[in-house]
């Protein structure tokens, strides 16, 4: 039986920070647009990698939890 580890399946969703942020913040300009209007896709990329820090302070390692704090960063 083939068994893919939890680790495994988050290299597939983001390797690197950078791929987290460009996952992540595309998320947010997608589904959200008005929370980034008039920000520079830089600002947007630096809110994003502060979202992941602050998730991970919190003990967050899945990409799925930590962009569900970042999005919820921006909302507030």
């Amino acid at each position: 039986m083939l068994v893919i580890r939890d680790a495994q399946i988050q290299a597939f969703i983001a390797e690197t920070d950078d791929d987290l942020i460009r996952l992540i913040g595309g998320a947010i300009r997608k589904t959200n647009p008005p929370r980034v209007e008039g920000l520079t896709p830089e600002r947007v990329d630096s809110m994003v990698r502060k979202g992941i820090e602050k998730a991970r302070a919190l003990g967050l390692q899945k990409a799925e939890e930590i962009g569900v704090v970042t999005a919820l960063m921006f909302e507030i």
